[in-house]
């Protein structure tokens, strides 16, 4: 199946663009064994054969798991929030670690004690 001449070069969605053009042509049908081949520049290529299958019908999840996942996710991203602000904060107020100031010496005595601490966290 080829569709260059109507689309163009597509890059990597020419093997989808092509199967879903040969599905809605009444092409491929369950059970048939399928070889898609792409062909890059130079020597680039890839292969595949695959057995085209119905899609397997899943039970949806129970609400209880959809509401864990989405609680997870966004603990995540308040902690990835929570995390941003205190390195803003922590580099805002002692500044650069290389600083010859009081604040740089504390910065760089922090982050040493910060380095020795995990180094024997990771021996536990």
């Amino acid at each position: 199946f080829v569709n260059v001449e109507r689309y163009g070069n597509t890059s990597t969605a020419s093997i989808p663009i092509a199967l879903c053009e040969a599905i809605e042509a009444g092409r491929v049908r369950p059970g048939q064994n399928i070889v898609f081949v792409g062909f890059g520049a130079g020597l680039t290529w890839a292969a595949t054969a695959i057995k085209w299958c119905a899609p397997v019908k899943k039970p949806p999840y129970p609400w209880w798991t959809v509401a864990q996942q989405e609680a997870g996710l966004q603990l995540a991203g308040a902690r990835s929030s929570w995390r941003r602000a205190a390195r803003r904060v922590y580099a805002g107020t002692f500044g650069p670690a290389e600083a010859p100031t009081f604040r740089g010496r504390l910065r760089a005595s922090i982050d040493a004690g910060r380095e020795t601490w995990e180094s024997h966290k990771d021996k536990d």
